[in-house]
């Protein structure tokens, strides 16, 4: 697996794991720590990757949903 396509995967286990805290973190951390990284993925894998890479996004993405959000 390529390192963005790692990347983008570890930043939405993150936001999911942090969505399942008890506490609520702040706007600005989840913003700033979770989405801003997740979004630089994203544009690293339009410009960088393959359709190939695209779909491993997707594929692994679906899997951590499964085994987070029963």
């Amino acid at each position: 697996m390529k390192p963005f396509v790692k990347d983008a995967v570890g930043h939405f286990r993150s936001l999911i794991l942090h969505s399942l805290k008890e506490y609520e973190p702040s706007p600005t951390h989840v913003l700033n720590r979770l989405l801003k990284p997740l979004c630089k993925d994203f544009k690293k894998i339009l410009e960088k990757g393959t359709t190939k890479d695209t779909a491993k996004v997707i594929e692994q993405f679906f899997k951590l949903c499964q085994k987070y959000l029963k």
